[in-house]
């Protein structure tokens, strides 16, 4: 199954806000034409990717866009079917002197491709013809393409790539230390900056030699055993890795990498979804069993009973707006848009709370240099706040609020009908 990708092509289907829990309320602040991805590079700008490959900047000191894309690959970003398109954007560690950035998307064939570009003089505006493929990673079906990129503490890329696509992993990627798929990687930027491959491996990688003597599980790999690892993200406190992976059929989970973790983590899947035990189904020989000792149990799951469908990964919240959200870790699911928060209320033990209910087709979180957060639910953009206030929204497309608008009793209506079809990270 996929994410219903009927509602993507709509494009401005969304669902009002409901009230939200404590203080904590969405905030609309801008519209984007199905937004994939919020994030920042240490200032006042957001950086929100659209699916169909443009990049924009949206400013938070004026709350508007600006004119033109920083970005725009919307010309190797062409086939959208199914879970493809553009995910996300991250920036070197040395963006304030070098200019790079790295972008994560599907190309004309489908591949998953991981490039870096240059911003030119102007800090608004990118050199579209400053490309360096670091991978093409050739994916022949449309659906778990992962999309995330995000510069860790550490200062290095990690990646994440869902595991090929089809129904339960047929191919048991997910285990095969050979593959790229369905694992996290790990790359240092800093190495061969100016020739091929335009990475290198970090000495810490858990798969180097002597590591892995018969060298069967790739180097550039940090973890393993994810089946579509949609949204990850680092607490900006303590490089805490917090996974949201997206289910089969039946579960959801938050997978946690502590930072004073070992590497080369293996978080179950196909083998098991959330803590149930699923197929070896094209496993090879030496893949560890359900249940097994060497697999990492994810910290949360919660299953479809109630509707949701697919979780969409969030953020530790370090920010100082929200009171209500400090201490907690933000997540959501993708067909209800229920927002909820995590919070270790003793060591490894995790209590959830319901945050925000109503926010359907809830694509992506986001934060920004202060540590607040934003999230993306059809066209729409929020922002979490201890605040009722609603601003303006700037149009950054050509899709019109009006009609968004129009389309809110509409959205509740195929809400229940979408969720069952085929959809974006499914």
């Amino acid at each position: 199954m996929s994410k219903p990708a009927t509602a993507f092509a709509a494009g401005l289907l969304l669902l009002a806000p409901a009230a939200a829990s404590a203080a904590v309320n969405l905030v609309p602040i801008a519209t984007a034409n199905q937004p994939t991805y919020i994030t920042n590079n240490g200032d006042q700008r957001l950086f929100i990717v659209e699916r169909a490959g443009r990049i924009l900047i949206f400013n938070r000191t004026t709350s508007t866009f600006q004119p033109f894309p920083f970005l725009d690959l919307t010309g190797k970003v062409v086939d959208l079917s199914g879970e493809r398109g553009m995910f996300s954007v991250a920036f070197h560690p040395d963006y304030a002197t070098n200019g790079f950035f790295y972008v994560y998307y599907t190309n004309t064939v489908g591949d998953v491709t991981i490039e870096r570009y240059h911003v030119t003089s102007d800090p608004n505006i990118a050199d579209q013809n400053s490309a360096a493929t670091l991978l093409d990673i050739p994916h022949p079906l449309n659906n778990h393409n992962g999309g995330q990129l995000q510069v860790g503490p550490d200062g290095f890329l990690y990646a994440g790539i869902g595991d090929g696509g089809g129904a339960n992993d047929p191919n048991c990627f997910a285990q095969n230390g050979q593959s790229l798929f369905g694992k996290l990687l790990r790359l240092d930027v800093r190495q061969n900056l100016n020739q091929a491959p335009f990475y290198g491996i970090p000495s810490s990688n858990p798969f180097l030699a002597p590591n892995d003597p018969a060298d069967q599980i790739r180097d550039e790999i940090w973890a393993l055993g994810l089946r579509n690892p949609w949204r990850f993200s680092f607490d900006r406190s303590n490089g805490d890795l917090f996974i949201g992976d997206v289910g089969q059929n039946a579960v959801e989970e938050v997978d946690l990498h502590r930072a004073a973790a070992a590497a080369g983590q293996n978080f179950g899947w196909k083998v098991m979804e959330g803590n149930t035990c699923l197929s070896m189904d094209g496993c090879a020989a030496g893949t560890p069993i359900c249940n097994s000792p060497s697999f990492t149990f994810p910290i949360h799951t919660y299953t479809h009973d109630t509707g949701d469908c697919s979780i969409t990964g969030g953020y530790f919240y370090r920010g100082s707006a929200v009171a209500d959200l400090v201490g907690r870790y933000v997540f959501g699911d993708y067909c209800t848009g229920s927002i909820r928060t995590l919070r270790e209320t003793s060591p490894n033990v995790w209590t959830v709370q319901p945050l925000v209910s109503g926010a359907a087709f809830l694509t992506t979180f986001g934060q920004d240099s202060a540590g607040e957060l934003y999230t993306a639910a059809g066209n729409t953009i929020f922002k979490l706040a201890a605040t009722t206030s609603v601003a303006a929204l700037p149009r950054a497309s050509h899709a019109p609020l009006l009609l968004a608008l129009a389309l809110l009793a509409l959205g509740a209506v195929l809400v229940t009908r979408l969720r069952r079809r085929n959809s974006i990270r499914r």
